[in-house]
C-alpha cells in the first residue's frame, strides 16, 4: 500500500466513523473481502473493494461514488496505459490485436495484456536507446 492509499484508507474510515460510530472496520473488511486481513495487505483490488464498502457505509446515498470506487481496477489499467507510449503506437497495437482501438470494448483481462504487450515494447526501445547510447559514447568520430 503507498503511502497516498494509507492516506485515502484512513480518510475514508473518519467519513465511516462519523456516519456510523459504532462501525467496525474489520467486520466491513470481512464484508467486502470475505474474509479479513489488515489493511496494509490489500491488493490493489481488495483496496478499491473496501474503499466501496466504506462508501456504501459513509454516503449510503450516493451510488455514484461506490460505483466509480468498484471501477478502479479498469480506470488505473487504463492509466498504466497511457503512460507507457503514445496514442498512437497503443491503436496501432491494438487494431493489430483486436481489430479495434477503443480502450471501452476491452475486457480487464485484454487491458492487462495491452499493458504488458506495450511494457514488454518500452523496455526494447529504452535497450535500443541504451545501447545507441553506448555506442555513440565508445565511438567519438
Amino acid at each position: 500500500m503507498t503511502p497516498k492509499q494509507n492516506a485515502l484508507y484512513w480518510r475514508s474510515w473518519a467519513g465511516v466513523r462519523a456516519a456510523c460510530p459504532g462501525a467496525d472496520r474489520h467486520d466491513l473488511h470481512r464484508k467486502a473481502l470475505g474474509h479479513d486481513c489488515g489493511h496494509a495487505d490489500f491488493t490493489n483490488e481488495d483496496f478499491d473493494r473496501v474503499l466501496a464498502a466504506f462508501a456504501a457505509v459513509a454516503r449510503p446515498d450516493d451510488l455514484e461514488a461506490q460505483l466509480r470506487q468498484l471501477e478502479q481496477p479498469r480506470r488505473r489499467m487504463e492509466w498504466a496505459i497511457a503512460q507507457l507510449c503514445a496514442p498512437h503506437y497503443r491503436a496501432a497495437v491494438m487494431m493489430d490485436r483486436w481489430g479495434h482501438a477503443d480502450l471501452a470494448q476491452l475486457t480487464l483481462e485484454e487491458l492487462g495484456e495491452l499493458r504488458m504487450t506495450l511494457a514488454r515494447a518500452s523496455r526494447r526501445t529504452a535497450r535500443r536507446a541504451a545501447a545507441m547510447a553506448n555506442t555513440e559514447a565508445a565511438d567519438p568520430f
